[in-house]
């Protein structure tokens, strides 16, 4: 009796027969996927290395900006003030924080508004000064020299007007104002400026005579630095406008030309 064949099991499929036509799909998934991530990367560490070199470039720049401000400002600040010796044969007291100069016995006394950033101030002290002295020395001309800050923020750093006046103020005591005032307008500092210095002042005061030690302390206390603004506050109230300004009887002199002394000459002539 013929016996049954046994049925032959079927033979396990090949290796991706399953796969289809896309059987290469995850294999290139997974490198596309690697390369993005590559790219990605790159990126960051492109925009890390542009981020860094523009953060070096503007510390750079501050640095240079720094540097340069700084010796602009060391070019413009004057180093030493020359002393100017006049001969100033006449009374100098201060008054309230006014500057009164000559004797009381003048014909002609005059008001003097200034400030010591001011460079029209400058050109009526420069125009005017050997009139002036003549006329204060003969004992014909009386000066108060009210010195007020009007300027005081024009300088850079802001503040020279307040310190000049303060120390100028505190030379009145030693004698030496007519020098030490005349000093500053002679060898003026640009308004814009740093102005001078607490030390140069306090230098120019000592080499013109007066107690140094003195002077250092009325630098560094601010000893009379509330009267250029209590002067300028009066000077407003008054209805005057800029500086310089000339005052005679409650009256403001009319001066054409700052450069010149014709407006002093006239009224000592009168």
């Amino acid at each position: 009796m013929a016996s049954k064949n046994k049925p032959k099991s079927a033979s396990p499929p090949a290796a991706g027969a399953n796969r289809g036509k896309g059987g290469g799909g995850t294999a290139k998934q997974r490198a596309r996927a690697a390369k993005a991530v590559a790219a990605a990367r790159a990126e960051r560490q492109r925009r890390n290395r542009i981020i860094i070199t523009a953060s070096i470039c503007a510390v750079l720049l501050i640095v240079v900006v720094g540097a340069v401000s700084w010796a602009v400002y060391e070019s413009n600040k004057p180093k030493t003030i020359a002393a100017q010796s006049i001969t100033a044969n006449y009374p100098v007291k201060l008054d309230n924080g006014v500057v009164v100069a000559g004797k009381d016995s003048a014909k002609v006394k005059i008001d003097i508004y200034e400030d010591f950033m001011c460079p029209y101030c400058g050109e009526l002290e420069r125009g005017s000064h050997t009139e002036l002295q003549k006329g204060l020395n003969g004992g014909t001309l009386q000066v108060r020299y009210h010195i007020v800050d009007l300027l005081n923020g024009s300088s850079t750093p802001a503040g020279y007007s307040d310190r000049a006046a303060n120390i100028a103020l505190g030379t009145v005591a030693e004698g030496k104002f007519a020098q030490f005032h005349w000093s500053l307008y002679h060898k003026q500092p640009a308004e814009g400026g740093p102005g001078y210095s607490d030390e140069q002042m306090i230098d120019l005061a000592d080499r013109l005579g007066a107690d140094k030690d003195k002077i250092s302390k009325i630098a560094k206390d601010g000893t009379y630095k509330k009267y250029p603004a209590q002067q300028l506050k009066d000077f407003q109230a008054a209805g005057y406008q800029g500086t310089p300004t000339v005052v005679q009887n409650g009256k403001q002199v009319q001066i054409s030309d700052l450069n010149k002394p014709d407006w002093l000459n006239q009224l000592l002539a009168a």
